[in-house]
């Protein structure tokens, strides 16, 4: 039953890009260091070594993010509110 795991996660890895996948790690470290954070049991160095990374992976996820914003307003576009298509010139 182990053979079938390599195949479902290459399938997820061709599934979805790259960028969204680095996406989604760096998120998913991001929840884990503010967890790790908000406990409360990190020593003083430790604690600033995680508030360091997570700085990082939040400036990570802002490029991730303001590039998949500029992906979409290639092809969108607001006019009296409502997202339209935009002209494919």
């Amino acid at each position: 039953m182990t053979e079938g795991k390599p195949a479902s996660r290459k399938l997820a890895k061709t599934a979805g890009s790259a960028d969204e996948q680095r996406f989604e790690e760096a998120f998913r470290r991001l929840e884990e260091v503010v967890d790790e954070m908000e406990r409360g049991e990190l020593p003083l160095e430790q604690l600033l070594t995680r508030f360091e990374e997570g700085i990082e992976l939040v400036k990570r996820c802002r490029a991730f993010l303001k590039q998949a914003q500029a992906r979409v307003e290639r092809f969108v576009e607001v006019k009296d509110g409502r997202w339209v298509l935009k002209d494919l010139d």
